[in-house]
């Protein structure tokens, strides 16, 4: 798993309060929208991760390329 590419997509709107940890790029509580692209090719960085959302939803996308 490290070194996957994961992306993360808000689905129908925006989703609130998005954390990640244990990834390479680190977010904490943090809005993503439909316009931006922040959770896009993350990468897995830790055996251990951590998703955490508190309003919305998110899709989850992982890549071996």
């Amino acid at each position: 798993l490290i070194g996957d590419y994961i992306s993360f997509i808000p689905y129908g709107k925006t989703a609130v309060g998005v954390s990640l940890k244990g990834f390479k790029y680190e977010v904490d509580n943090r809005d993503f929208t439909c316009f931006e692209s922040i959770g896009v090719s993350n990468e897995a960085a830790d055996e251990e991760l951590y998703v955490g959302i508190k309003d919305g939803m998110l899709l989850m996308i992982e890549s071996w390329d």
